[in-house]
């Protein structure tokens, strides 16, 4: 009951949190068309003369940057707006494999870090960047719900690490019904580890209060990183084991064995 009031009370402050988060992503889309504008009138050029093969390339060309811009900000209000690695920083496309690798790791190891499994505990910094490099940024709208063991936007399945914003964790009946979920908590870090027949039966489910950014890491990068026997037998097969507390008891399905 307590819990619920705390949460009640942080309500209006997530009003203001949501108009703050729409500003900022006004500010954000009035800067791209700006920079897109830049790049426009650079395409204006004495040399060419607007033959009959530039003159509709560059028409076209503009309309279609302009056409992106306000496509992806009008996604990023009304569902999600991800962005890869290598979107969110595009210097990493010039950089060497192993200078990739490194960056990834130096920007997403306090998330990895969250998520017993994933954490140098026991994982290698070798194991730990390429799970790092296939991580995203994530955008919620207040108001977004979210299951991430099951799908989240177009990215499939997969965990979330809060970076910032405010979110109401529900779980299936019977158990903890809300729980608030803030910067730097993650979710969904053991569901994500059942087998796909039963990912299914597990409705633990995120819903943002506030405008809110997070770090995304797929499930495919998950299970790779697992195939480290550190990993898993030291701790992924017990947070699958609380993964599966949450799966209906009246089933007969099959479990992976623990002591594998």
């Amino acid at each position: 009951m307590l819990k619920i009031f705390s949460m009640l009370l942080q309500i209006p402050g997530g009003f203001v949190g949501v108009a703050s988060g729409l500003g900022r992503k006004g500010e954000i889309y009035g800067t791209r068309l700006d920079d897109a504008s830049e790049l426009i009138k650079d395409f204006k050029s004495d040399e060419d003369n607007d033959d009959t093969f530039f003159g509709p390339l560059k028409s076209e060309c503009s309309r279609s940057i302009r056409s992106y811009i306000q496509t992806q900000n009008s996604r990023s209000h009304s569902n999600v707006s991800v962005s890869t690695m290598f979107e969110a920083y595009p210097v990493l496309s010039s950089l060497t494999p192993n200078l990739q690798l490194m960056s990834c790791l130096i920007v997403m190891r306090k998330y990895l870090e969250t998520i017993p499994y994933l954490s140098s505990k026991y994982l290698t910094m070798g194991e730990q960047s390429e799970v790092a490099m296939q991580c995203a940024f994530i955008d919620f709208a207040a108001g977004e719900r979210v299951i991430p063991h099951k799908t989240v936007g177009q990215m499939g399945p997969g965990v979330l690490v809060m970076a910032r914003g405010l979110a109401v964790r529900r779980q299936n009946p019977g158990f903890s019904p809300t729980r608030v979920v803030a910067s730097g908590m993650p979710f969904g870090e053991n569901s994500v580890l059942l087998e796909d027949t039963l990912l299914g039966l597990v409705n633990d489910e995120l819903r943002y209060v506030t405008f809110s950014s997070a770090v995304f890491i797929p499930r495919k990068a998950i299970l790779e990183a697992l195939r480290s026997e550190m990993a898993w037998k030291g701790c992924g097969r017990w947070r699958y084991l609380m993964a599966l507390m949450l799966v209906p008891k009246d089933l007969d399905l099959p479990v992976r064995k623990l002591n594998k």
